[in-house]
């Protein structure tokens, strides 16, 4: 996108948004997907024809490896929409046509979630997915050489040993060694008894609210002698957004997204999960993937949910 546009964009989202937050990353890295298929333009003029955009997004394809064309996902499409929804909302003039593109998203949230019901897997999942033991295992191997990649090996430990699986949060988050904290920010807080993680920004914060979530001890074990070997470090992982993934996706072989499908599957199948109540489950899904019970139920389904 070019460097007008994408200042104006900006701009625009920070009348609501904060700039660096994951949703206002989230909102300009999907117009800036469908701007460059609209002709990358200096203005937000195309998207007022809604059935010429519409057609451009419906019809939108990724190259894979090998020159290889393929259409991009529901998922891909469902954010476009909501991407263009959200930012031409605070638009003057284009208040109308928001309501259009927030529509079909919330058509394709629709589409997606009756696939949920039947259980259904993308092809996009069902090459990625595999068992919550490989995660596993690929992370005991990482401790073997952690000598060489410490950071590597603690980044993929936190996110496939604790069930807790944020997004991104883990990147440039603060670690506090007392009660003297910036209660804004995502943060880990070490005290002598415990180690907790608190997310105060997230994607569905306004949904869920400030969650936080205290490590078991052998988790608690592992972060503090990571900490004492990085000499007490007031930021955990010092990792863009695109190095945290890009090192995850290089060990593990799946990206956060797949990460948190395949322990989320794994995790709704366990007794522990099965035996407790509606209220508490839903609680559990809230806490430990930071989204409701209805979209964890991708390979599972309790009965009375039937």
């Amino acid at each position: 996108m070019n460097t007008s546009m994408k200042n104006k964009v900006e701009n625009v989202l920070e009348k609501k948004y904060q700039k660096g937050s994951n949703t206002f990353g989230s909102y300009l890295r999907g117009f800036k997907r469908i701007h460059l298929l609209m002709g990358n333009g200096d203005s937000f003029e195309p998207y007022k024809d809604f059935n010429k955009v519409k057609k451009v997004i419906e019809n939108m394809k990724i190259t894979k490896k090998g020159g290889e064309e393929k259409p991009v996902s529901k998922e891909t499409k469902k954010n476009t929409y909501l991407s263009l929804g959200m930012i031409l909302s605070l638009v003057d003039g284009y208040e109308e046509v928001s309501k259009k593109y927030r529509e079909m998203n919330m058509e394709y949230i629709k589409n997606i979630n009756e696939g949920l019901k039947d259980n259904e897997k993308s092809e996009k999942q069902k090459e990625k997915l595999v068992d919550y033991k490989v995660l596993i295992d690929k992370v005991k191997e990482l401790k073997k050489k952690k000598k060489d990649k410490y950071d590597t090996y603690m980044l993929c430990f936190m996110y496939v040993v604790p069930i807790f699986t944020p997004r991104n949060e883990y990147r440039q988050m603060k670690v506090y060694y007392d009660n003297n904290v910036d209660d804004t920010k995502n943060y880990l807080l070490v005290s002598k008894d415990s180690i907790k993680v608190v997310l105060n920004e997230y994607k569905t914060k306004k949904k869920f609210g400030k969650i936080e979530y205290t490590y078991d001890k052998r988790v608690q074990n592992e972060i503090r002698k990571y900490l004492e070997y990085k000499k007490n470090p007031s930021v955990i992982f010092d990792f863009s957004s695109q190095n945290l993934s890009t090192k995850l996706t290089n060990n593990l072989g799946v990206s956060v997204q797949f990460i948190r499908t395949i322990k989320n599957d794994w995790y709704v199948k366990q007794p522990k999960f099965t035996r407790m109540s509606m209220k508490k489950q839903t609680e559990k899904m809230n806490q430990l993937f930071q989204h409701g019970l209805f979209q964890s139920l991708t390979s599972y389904k309790k009965k009375n949910l039937n």
